[in-house]
């Protein structure tokens, strides 16, 4: 019996957002596959062969046997204040939570490694490691840091979810160094498009489109519809550039 791969692609969909909306992603074995595959078929009330099932369940069982680790930190000897953790609760993640979903649904992202980028690289240290921008401080505070990864681990994906985090916490203004190759400015620009502004902001050719982020179909927020703009700055060559993406306060 010939199978459907698009009812299939649409089963696997439902399961995703199932054991999304359960959190057991940490927890899952083959007899909870089969039985969150059940579940969305029930509710979906659609029909599947034994063969589409299986094929769903290779998916499933494939897509979350893949794991990241948690990156490790060095931290100078100072006082450290996990002010993030105290927030987090009270924060609106309108950022994250679409650019999460995304890596998951539009870049195929593994939900367990988007779990650990989020819960544990950008939460629990990320995100602490940084100021508060809400606090009031009594005196001037400098705060730096250095993230290292190896080549395609992650750091594009990584500090744009950093960017998203910090939105929603309250940070107000981006800045990109992007290097003195063209290709990779332009590739970085493109990325940070997709993954956080949710526009193509080379509007002259095509009008401000949505990509990315923004293809969601919700209404784009209004801090990067009123005044998220590119600042480029050429102090030497057309390659040395800089982009600021600003969000108004």
């Amino acid at each position: 019996m010939s199978i459907n791969l698009d009812k299939i692609s649409k089963l696997t969909g439902f399961v995703d957002k199932l054991i999304q909306i359960k959190e057991i992603e940490t927890i899952l074995d083959e007899s909870l596959i089969t039985e969150m595959i059940e579940q969305a078929i029930i509710i979906s009330g659609a029909a599947y062969s034994d063969e589409e099932k299986e094929a769903a369940r290779r998916d499933i069982s494939w897509k979350y046997q893949i794991f990241a680790n948690p990156g490790q930190s060095i931290l100078e000897d100072y006082e450290q204040d996990n002010w993030y953790d105290d927030r987090k609760t009270s924060i609106e993640s309108k950022f994250w939570t679409r650019y999460k979903d995304y890596l998951i649904d539009t870049k195929h992202f593994s939900p367990n490694v988007v779990s650990t980028l989020g819960e544990d690289t950008l939460d629990q240290k990320l995100m602490n490691y940084i100021l508060d921008p809400t606090a009031d401080y009594p005196y001037p505070v400098l705060r730096r840091g250095l993230i290292i990864g190896d080549v395609q681990s992650g750091k594009t994906s990584t500090y744009i979810g950093f960017i998203c985090k910090a939105a929603d916490a309250g940070y107000k203004v981006f800045i990109l160094l992007t290097g003195t190759i063209e290709s990779l400015r332009k590739q970085t620009q493109e990325r940070v498009e997709e993954g956080f502004i949710g526009i193509d902001m080379s509007a002259n050719k095509t009008g401000g489109k949505r990509v990315g982020v923004g293809l969601d179909n919700k209404p784009i927020h209004p801090w990067i519809t009123r005044t998220t703009v590119l600042v480029w700055w050429q102090p030497c060559s057309p390659a040395s550039r800089l982009i600021c993406s600003l969000i108004p306060t």
